[in-house]
């Protein structure tokens, strides 16, 4: 989720414990709320898969290489039945 939500959450909880709603309703609500902040944390500190990892990657490569082969004259075609 954005930052922007998670404050507004955060917010919106903080103004139903200040109305008087029960905190044990609330304190569901505030587990979950962190551990969204928590997962949003450590989805920032994994690095991405260098370029080569990509799947997408050997794709545009294999796609690149069967028109270079269709240009040079090779029967790509019945690669792919």
């Amino acid at each position: 989720m954005d930052k922007a939500y998670l404050e507004i959450l955060e917010g919106i909880l903080d103004e139903l414990a200040r109305l008087g709603a029960p905190e044990e309703r609330l304190r569901p609500l505030r587990e979950r709320l962190l551990a969204l902040r928590v997962m949003r944390m450590m989805a920032r500190d994994t690095p991405s898969p260098p370029l080569w990892g990509r799947p997408l990657f050997w794709t545009a490569v294999a796609l690149l290489l069967g028109v270079v082969g269709a240009l040079l004259g090779l029967p790509v075609h019945r690669l792919f039945p």
